[in-house]
């Protein structure tokens, strides 16, 4: 039995081997764990070295748990390697502050250093011990086998009965679909089972909780998925094209690759989701929280973003052209080589983003606040950047030609030449129109 003083310093690690437990267990699933491994190892191993120095004379976790790095292993089977340790360290401490609990309770409890002299407590020392080493491997085993996928020859199923000559055979367009709660399968409401996964094109999921599902290459074109729980889900290369997602949760989602052409995503939750490559050609985002993704290299021509939230959130190489992101939150986001050509960025939050060889030709940038960004080489060439706030922003080596800067204001900012704004500068030297606001 571990004292109390062990106890609160072990169950400081209890958050952390949580958070890599399943960290790693989601890379796994949506195949993200590429450039992972070696973190992943440095992680673990540190966790668990500081763990051995409060329970030195614990075999388990200073020998059994401790991970030696396998330079010819793959990165899936680094990942897997530290996703198995990781979760039996989580359990084997969480069933010893149980212990110590148990004992505050005046439950009892096991005591693993065998060192009472109580006949009463050898009476039932082998069941115990029985009791806490299935207990423990049962729950190791059930986080461990979460990520393993084994393959097996089914019997034949046994041929339907034919259907009657004028029974449905399809499922109809707009059918509403739901979840089993007892084993997670799909079927339609009236019970029909011949439901095709691959094939949920109009399907009505709305409001069904579909967390950490895998539709990877699915069709879900034109599907009902309003105020779904699709947190965690794999949407690689699926169809939603013309989807209804608003208010959906989708935080932390896989959408590489996916089309999602046309959906109607208002006011959804894509908080950190990855959307690298996906396509949101006249898709609609209108007021949907999307800090922190990912989404690079996205076609997304005619998108509505306006009133998102997208701080932090990454663009680059993104062709946004004609994007609408009027008060739209893009502080420090990343437009590195993105094409906002013709784009609506009235009244947006752009502080301190990367611009760096941004396309905004064209775009309407009216009262927006692009102060402390940095825009080298970027191209504002007929932008409109009335009353805009670009102060300190820098813009060595932009393309300035025929933008509009009435009102805006230029304090400290580093010009196209590389000088520093100063008030009262001819700004039409560098093609600007425009009195800038130097108040």
């Amino acid at each position: 039995m571990i004292d109390n003083e062990k106890a609160v310093q072990l169950r400081q690690f209890v958050p952390a081997l949580n958070a890599l437990t399943k960290s790693v267990e989601r890379s796994l699933q949506m195949n993200t764990y590429n450039g992972t491994g070696g973190i992943a190892f440095k992680s673990y191993n540190s966790l668990q070295q500081k763990i051995a120095e409060i329970l030195p004379d614990d075999f388990y976790v200073v020998d059994a748990l401790k991970l030696e790095h396998n330079s010819e292993a793959g990165e899936r089977e680094q990942v897997a390697q530290v996703q198995l340790a990781a979760s039996q360290m989580l359990t084997y401490l969480e069933s010893l502050l149980e212990s110590v609990q148990k004992e505050k309770r005046g439950e009892g409890s096991f005591d693993f250093n065998f060192s009472t002299d109580e006949e009463s407590n050898w009476r039932n020392i082998g069941r115990d011990f029985q009791d806490q080493v299935l207990r423990t491997t049962r729950e190791t085993l059930r986080r461990a086998m979460k990520n393993i996928d084994i393959d097996f020859e089914a019997p034949p199923r046994p041929p339907r009965p034919p259907r009657p000559p004028f029974g449905r055979e399809k499922r109809k367009r707009g059918m509403r679909i739901v979840i089993n709660g007892e084993d997670g399968s799909i079927e339609s409401e009236d019970g029909d089972e011949d439901i095709d996964l691959g094939n949920l094109s109009g399907a009505n999921l709305s409001g069904q909780s579909l967390r950490e599902r895998d539709f990877n290459g699915q069709d879900l074109s034109g599907a009902v998925l309003t105020g779904a729980d699709l947190r965690l889900c794999n949407f690689h290369e699926a169809n939603l094209s013309g989807a209804a997602l608003a208010g959906a949760n989708m935080r932390d989602c896989n959408l590489s690759s996916a089309n999602l052409e046309a959906v109607n995503g208002q006011g959804a939750n894509l908080t950190a989701a990855n959307l690298t490559d996906a396509i949101l050609t006249d898709a609609k985002f209108t007021g949907a929280n999307m800090r922190d993704c990912n989404l690079s290299n996205v076609k997304a021509d005619n998108v509505n973003f306006s009133g998102v939230n997208a701080k932090a959130t990454n663009f680059s190489h993104a062709n946004l052209q004609g994007m609408n992101a009027r008060g739209a939150n893009l502080r420090d986001a990343i437009f590195d080589h993105a094409n906002l050509q013709g784009a609506e960025l009235m009244g947006a939050n752009l502080r301190v983003a990367g611009l760096d060889d941004t396309n905004f030709s064209g775009a309407d940038l009216r009262g927006a606040n692009l102060r402390g960004v940095n825009a080298t080489n970027a191209n504002f060439s007929g932008a409109d950047l009335e009353e805009a706030n670009l102060t300190e922003a820098n813009l060595e080596g932009t393309n300035m030609e025929n933008a509009n800067v009435e009102g805006a204001r230029l304090i400290e900012a580093v010009m196209p030449d590389g000088k520093i704004y100063s008030r009262g500068m001819d700004v039409a030297q560098f093609g600007l129109k425009g009195t800038p606001n130097d108040q």
